[in-house]
């Protein structure tokens, strides 16, 4: 990267987006981008919302949404079927039911993908108007996109997919960063004062978002020459973002107005009503004794007086509102306590291990949530005297586009799964199960196959600076083909399975397909032998080196410390196809 550049962070979230952008050259100025088409008052974000035109083309996006527009919503969530698919969420299924058809038939990713061209053209024409034409023609332009946590690795290569064809850059160039990372790069960093902080301290950061709650600790590891942090506990996060609220303020209307009468509400009434209820209602809900009662348009709704509606209105209680919050808030508490409690495991003997809870994101900023963070949270199991402060940053809402722009030094993670390959291993009696046992026609040596070789554990400490390196090691003939096919497995449970084959595989899934290919790489680089059959074969060992970053897994191939060859992931994006892992591929290990 060119030492001199302009670092443009993206926020892309479930209901609301936001960019910043820092010149590099004033490393300490982030700017947030406060300006949108269609809205005339300056806000930090900007709805992560589109419309299409009959054709299939970007009409409308952002603030520039009317009432009466049809529109796409929450299509973030559609980026990870493995989150969304148990949701019955009624914006989901319109968004689903109003994808623009015909040829090409546009999909989530395309979606996104356009909606983050919008994005990517307003930044560059506020910028162009900051700087001028001549200056922009000349920087180069860094984007880091932030993405959640708790995402699969899959809906993660789907996000930077949809970058890549947003113009952002190439998949090399593009930064995907977790968004707990880019919080804690701007509350740490810069939100709380840096002479408060002490090497050691641990700050457990709240991301909630409109989508996604995500949760990461951090600790402090050093303050000099810049602060640099760790995750000093596994990270957690759900599907509990105020997406959910809405969600259930249109299931409490659906009840009280029946199915029919909801579904026969126009465009216009229905929008107008979900954004009251959105950003008024809910953003200013404190549970105050004297909020007992709460009133939102509701045009179009037949009267029914009994259940709150009458004359375009639709009237609900303070007890009614508890029941959109609390069983959302009822699954945040745990989570937030389960971290507490991971950080004192494994900080026995200090009196109070967690300095503060940060809550940041568009949720983080309820006043309601913040009181019952207060009001439940226990203290720790172990040597607490007390609970954590609970600290709600000054720009909390923008803290995700902020600290991607300005970035942090994470010298360690905690890894969220297991990661591993399928090998075929040389068969020892008593060792494998004879079910297991193979023979190479080739070789004629006996092989174990389906035994899973784990190079990465949950909990393990993983860094950027320590890339994993795996050995394969292949006997081909003189003339096959040095492209190689490779699939990565990821397992979601505590204890990975030492076979593919074992009754316990629901979480056991192919990643990704990793193409090694040495094609271009010199024969005489491999070693000739000879089989049991007189036949001459090559003996072909490389290394396939894995760097895990804050949101991306990086390939590339490696022989005698030198990089060789080319290394590309393809991710599996339909997880409804994911069988058991075959026992067709894979290194050859010796034993």
């Amino acid at each position: 990267m060119a030492s001199h550049c302009l670092k443009v962070g993206i926020d892309f979230g479930t209901t609301f987006s936001g960019v910043a952008y820092i010149d590099t050259a004033k490393p300490n100025d982030v700017i947030s981008i406060m300006n949108w088409p269609g809205e005339p008052r300056n806000f930090e974000k900007v709805p992560s919302e589109i419309s299409y035109n009959s054709a299939g083309e970007v009409h409308k996006w952002g603030y520039e949404i009317n009432e009466k527009d049809e529109k796409l919503a929450w299509f973030k969530l559609l980026l990870d079927p493995t989150q969304y698919a148990s949701k019955n969420s009624p914006a989901l299924s319109r968004t689903l039911a109003l994808l623009p058809g015909g040829p090409p038939s546009k999909k989530p990713v395309h979606v996104v993908s356009d909606y983050l061209s919008c994005l990517r053209k307003h930044t560059l024409a506020t910028l162009e108007r900051s700087y001028g034409k001549v200056f922009m023609s000349a920087i180069p332009i860094k984007y880091t996109l932030t993405v959640p946590a708790m995402w699969s690795d899959t809906a993660k290569a789907l996000t930077l997919d949809a970058a890549v064809a947003a113009g952002l850059g190439s998949r090399d160039e593009i930064e995907l960063m977790s968004e707990p990372d880019a919080a804690a790069a701007w509350t740490i960093l810069k939100d709380i004062q840096s002479t408060h902080l002490k090497r050691g301290d641990v700050f457990v950061v709240v991301d909630c978002g409109g989508g996604t709650v995500d949760l990461i600790s951090y600790e402090i590891v050093s303050l000099s020459p810049s602060i640099s942090v760790k995750e000093c506990a596994s990270g957690k996060g759900e599907l509990c973002g105020s997406t959910f609220l809405n969600q259930r303020f249109e299931n409490l209307v659906i009840s009280r107005a029946g199915k029919q009468n909801f579904d026969k509400m126009k465009t216009r009434s229905l929008n107008r009503m979900l954004k009251e209820f959105d950003q008024s209602l809910k953003r200013n809900f404190t549970n105050a004794e004297d909020d007992d009662e709460f009133v939102c348009t509701a045009g179009g709704l037949p009267d029914k007086p009994k259940a709150g509606i009458k004359r375009g209105e639709f009237t609900f209680t303070r007890k009614d509102m508890l029941g959109i919050f609390d069983p959302i808030i009822d699954r945040i508490v745990p989570l937030v306590q389960n971290q507490i409690d991971l950080v004192e495991a494994q900080h026995s003997g200090l009196r109070s291990p967690v300095s503060a809870i940060l809550l940041v994101g568009g949720f983080g900023s309820s006043r309601y949530l913040y009181q019952r963070l207060q009001n439940e949270l226990k203290t720790g199991k172990g040597s607490y005297t007390s609970s954590p402060e609970i600290l709600h940053p000054v720009h909390a809402w923008s803290a995700v586009a902020r600290g991607a722009a300005h970035g942090i030094h994470i010298s360690s993670r905690k890894a969220r799964r297991h990661y591993g390959t399928l090998v075929h291993a040389v068969f020892v009696h008593g060792k494998h199960p004879i079910e297991n046992l193979e023979i190479c026609e080739f070789t004629g040596r006996r092989l174990c196959t389906n035994v899973m070789n784990w190079f990465i554990n949950y909990g393990d400490q993983v860094s950027e600076n320590a890339p994993i390196s795996i050995t394969y090691y292949r006997e081909v003939p003189l003339n096959a083909s040095l492209i190689f096919h490779d699939y990565l497995y990821e397992y979601t449970g505590t204890s990975a399975p030492e076979y593919s084959n074992q009754p316990h595989n629901r979480t056991l899934r192919k990643l990704c397909e990793v193409t090694s290919d040495l094609s271009n790489v010199s024969k005489s680089c491999f070693e000739l032998r000879e089989n049991i059959y007189g036949d001459p074969y090559y003996v072909v060992t490389f290394n396939l080196v894995i760097t895990i970053k804050s949101a991306t897994i990086v390939f590339h191939l490696e022989r005698d410390g030198v990089k060789y060859g080319t290394a590309k992931a393809t991710y599996i994006h339909d997880f409804n196809a994911m069988k058991e892992p075959e026992a067709d591929l894979g290194a050859t290990i010796g034993e």
